[in-house]
């Protein structure tokens, strides 16, 4: 299962701890618990050549099983639960969240959740079909599904070019040919190892789990993860656009912006997101891009600013917490302004159309 967020009383907001130390959210009688691993490694450490490492070897430590039962017989296992486990990489971190009532905690937590850390199986057919998803991925999902996300993700790779942000976190296509499945085991050694993990647990959980998992921890392998020095790109000169031509589109989706050396940690922050929720903050009507654009001139569906990066806008709410970024950057995103094509389509009344709102 991937790219899976866990929101509400259930998330777990990560503070600088040490790596044996487990972040507690007790919540008793929930009747329900979550546990979350935040390894600090991300698309960042993939070697030049096999971009995509990272989050491949993530998904195959959720999806591959154990050396005692393959990632079929876990799943029929933990259904009747109703438990929920997931992989999500980013640039800076893997995140695994595992999510269980508390009757099933206990039995999920020895058999599943501490089995696919220690002994995982990384079997050669779950190597095979999770690579084959990543392919298709970035080949075709992103290219097709959202022209919006395809923007965002483009509009990332120009802004950090020269970066080791500027990749995809997927990869793409000729990395992903380059990969092998003994790149994953050595990848899964040498970059998810007790130095670098975080844990926390939430919900409704018996103080031996919060034992059990430190003691799980210091078995991971013992060595030091460098993570590669992140520098600021540089800035654009003057106005750069990019046209990303997709043949059929009906519309276009618009996004510009530029890095900002500007995170949660800066003073500034708090003052910054009150000067945003006036600019556009994501999906706000009072915004005043919002009330111009699409209130007032009926252009298009959506019009927003960001300070900070911002996974799947068109589905999350809210960024997903718990993701850091080192470098961040301000953007503006117009959802879908159309094009003649496209409003001749939908609106019989204006046929005549020359011009459309893109």
């Amino acid at each position: 299962m991937k790219k899976i967020y866990i929101a509400g009383l259930f998330l777990i907001l990560f503070t600088a701890v040490k790596a044996q130390d487990i972040v507690q959210l007790p919540i008793p009688n929930s009747g329900k618990a979550t546990i979350r691993l935040m390894f600090r490694n991300g698309s960042v450490c993939d070697p030049a050549g096999k971009e995509g490492l990272t989050s491949l070897t993530s998904d195959m430590i959720i999806e591959s099983g154990t050396s005692a039962m393959n990632s079929t017989a876990i799943r029929k296992m933990i259904y009747p639960w109703a438990a929920n486990m997931g992989s999500s990489t980013d640039k800076e971190v893997s995140i695994f969240t595992f999510d269980v009532p508390t009757q099933y905690l206990d039995q999920f937590y020895t058999k599943v959740i501490r089995e696919l850390f220690l002994h995982p199986s990384f079997e050669k057919s779950d190597f095979d079909r999770l690579l084959s998803n990543q392919q298709n991925y970035v080949e075709q999902v992103i290219r097709q599904s959202s022209d919006e996300e395809y923007g965002k993700k483009y509009l990332e790779y120009v802004l950090f070019d020269g970066t080791k942000y500027q990749q995809l976190v997927d990869g793409n296509v000729a990395s992903l040919k380059a990969i092998t499945i003994d790149d994953v085991k050595k990848h899964y050694k040498a970059f998810f190892t007790r130095t670098n993990v975080m844990a926390g647990i939430a919900g409704d959980y018996p103080v031996a789990i919060v034992t059990k998992l430190k003691n799980d921890l210091n078995l991971l392998p013992n060595v030091k993860v460098e993570a590669p020095v992140l520098t600021m790109p540089a800035q654009p000169k003057g106005i750069s656009v990019s046209i990303v031509s997709k043949k059929g589109a009906l519309g276009s989706a618009v996004s510009a912006g530029f890095p900002m050396n500007l995170t949660r940690s800066n003073d500034d922050f708090a003052a910054l997101m009150v000067a945003n929720s006036w600019l556009g903050e994501h999906r706000k009507s009072y915004s005043r891009l919002y009330q111009k654009i699409r209130e007032a001139r009926s252009m298009n569906y959506g019009d927003y600013s960001y300070i900070e990066w911002y996974q799947n806008g068109g589905a999350n709410m809210l960024p997903p917490a718990g993701t850091p970024r080192s470098l961040n950057y301000f953007s503006i995103w117009l959802r879908p302004v159309q094009t003649a094509k496209g409003l001749k389509g939908q609106y019989p009344e204006l046929a005549d159309i020359k011009i459309g709102h893109a």
